[in-house]
């Protein structure tokens, strides 16, 4: 290079004017970014070597790029004295690459063990027993809910003990009826029979299963006074079907937390009878109605 272009550079390199620089020690290759003397933008340059770490070629985009310029200079004064002999691409930072690429199933890589931890099945009466010593806890124990009984889907489809409103609904016989609510009034009238079933199946209340499917779709006595709310209001918000539906968790109502605790002694007492729906029959903690 020419002595006027190095001191250009060395002036370059003492005013900072050098931004960036890149080595590959492997390519044998620096990038940087000097600053242009005179205005206000920078110049990518970049300068390749051979194996003995000669200059074999420089580019710079400046105007006198192609062939020499200053900016080459001031880079490779930078890199001479800012480049060590050790420096090296960071190899701790690269991914490491998969030895084995198949993809394994869980169970394979974690094998269950061989544990048993009777040395035989227990027996019916066993399990019953058992039952028996959690229903105490009122199922605040989870094994009280896996050892319930199991109940028939098929018998508790075909049973008054449920409501099952979307059927009817979306009936044919509803779509064509003339009076739809007085369709939906006929079809969901109990005998005294399937009042007398549904009260023998629902003993207990919470801590039967059978009570959770019977109080859906019905006015239950949580469900009164929020009912005669909407009525007052003339207004029913999803939240009010959500809460008849059983989606919602009641249980921090001081009046199902005092029904909860004093179901063991039930208070009965005389109620009038409803004018719309005279003939009332009660069982034990629940009053069941023909409408």
């Amino acid at each position: 290079m020419r002595k006027n272009f190095v001191s250009k550079g060395e002036n370059a390199v003492e005013s900072g004017h050098v931004n960036s620089l890149v080595s590959d020690a492997d390519l044998h290759l620096i990038r940087g970014k000097v600053h242009a003397s005179m205005e206000d933008r920078q110049y990518n340059v970049e300068v390749e070597f051979d194996s003995d770490w000669v200059i074999q070629s420089a580019t710079c985009n400046c105007p006198r790029g192609q062939m020499r310029c200053h900016h080459m200079a001031a880079l490779i004064l930078f890199a001479r004295d800012n480049i060590s002999v050790t420096d090296k691409e960071c190899v701790w930072s690269k991914p490491k690459q998969v030895r084995d690429p198949e993809v394994k199933k869980l169970s394979d890589l974690y094998p269950p063990k061989d544990h048993r931890s009777t040395a035989r099945d227990l027996t019916e009466e066993e399990i019953k027993q058992f039952r028996q010593k959690l229903s105490v806890f009122d199922g605040s124990v989870g094994f009280s809910w896996l050892l319930s009984e199991e109940s028939d889907q098929e018998e508790n489809a075909a049973s008054p003990i449920t409501v099952d409103i979307e059927s009817l609904i979306f009936h044919e016989d509803y779509v064509t009826a003339d009076d739809k609510l007085r369709y939906l009034e006929d079809q969901l009238k109990v005998d005294d029979e399937s009042i007398k079933l549904i009260a023998e199946q629902t003993v207990g209340q919470q801590s039967n299963p059978r009570w959770l499917l019977a109080r859906k779709n019905r006015l239950t006595a949580s469900n009164f006074s929020a009912v005669i709310a909407a009525c007052g209001r003339q207004r029913f918000p999803p939240s009010l079907f959500k809460r008849l539906l059983g989606t919602y968790n009641i249980e921090h109502l001081k009046a199902i937390q005092w029904g909860n605790m004093k179901k063991g002694n039930p208070i009965i007492r005389r109620f009038p009878k409803c004018q719309s729906c005279p003939d009332w029959n009660m069982a034990p903690r629940m009053w069941l109605s023909r409408c």
